[in-house]
């Protein structure tokens, strides 16, 4: 016997009748971590990352690993060699992320899909670089990018060429309120990892950033 859980987008998602708690478990302990607007269509700009997130760091991941906590939660925990925070305070050379679910993995050769994964959290692949906007821990242990794929940059290059690149190729960067959301985007693919970095610190400081500004500077029409 399993359990069916339905979640966004509509998929159904089957569970052992043994895994009822570790579930619904991990339903609450998502709510605490993970608010309702992050798997809607609501849009994060840089300033707005920046303002919501504890932390603003970036770095490689290097490990992966999954596994369950006392009560029988499944969770990921992902290491990251750290490079730079550009907002809050780091504790050492290492950053340790703790995630509600498991890693995508294919069904079962029945079909059934009986690993427990939050639609739309994001996952992390050894040995490449990233900057990510997280928020801080739940009282569980437990945290998340803000906006999910939103604040999660992949990091390319190296040095003054570097830049960083979302899933959403960047297009939530900046925005226009009121605009259609079929309207080209202000900001779309890579941008220079280095103004993003100057435009966190300062947002960081308290300095009002006007869109127009953020959008000449990771076009490269402002310095």
């Amino acid at each position: 016997m399993t359990l069916e859980l339905l979640l966004p987008p509509l998929r159904i998602i089957k569970f052992p009748k043994a895994w009822l708690r570790p579930v619904v478990l991990a339903l609450s302990v998502a709510a605490t971590v993970v608010p309702a607007s992050a798997t809607s269509l609501a849009v994060r700009d840089l300033v707005q990352l920046t303002n919501q997130a504890s932390y603003v760091v970036s770095g490689e991941c290097v490990t992966v690993q999954k596994g369950t906590d006392q009560r029988g939660l499944p969770h990921t925990v992902y290491v990251f060699r750290v490079e730079e925070y550009l907002k809050g305070a780091g504790h050492g050379s290492f950053l340790t992320i703790r995630q509600v679910g498991w890693p995508a993995q294919p069904p079962s050769a029945a079909g059934r899909q009986r690993i427990l994964r939050i639609p739309g959290m994001p996952e992390y692949t050894p040995g490449r670089r990233y900057l990510l906007f997280l928020r801080g821990a739940s009282k569980w242990g437990y945290s998340s990018p803000i906006g999910f794929a939103q604040g999660v940059f992949t990091i390319r290059g190296e040095g003054p060429g570097m830049s960083v690149v979302n899933a959403l190729d960047n297009r939530n960067l900046a925005t226009e309120r009121g605009v259609s959301r079929r309207a080209a985007p202000l900001v779309q693919g890579p941008v220079s990892y280095r103004k993003v970095a100057d435009i966190v610190r300062e947002t960081t400081r308290g300095r009002s950033l006007t869109q127009r500004e953020i959008v000449l500077r990771l076009r490269g029409g402002a310095k």
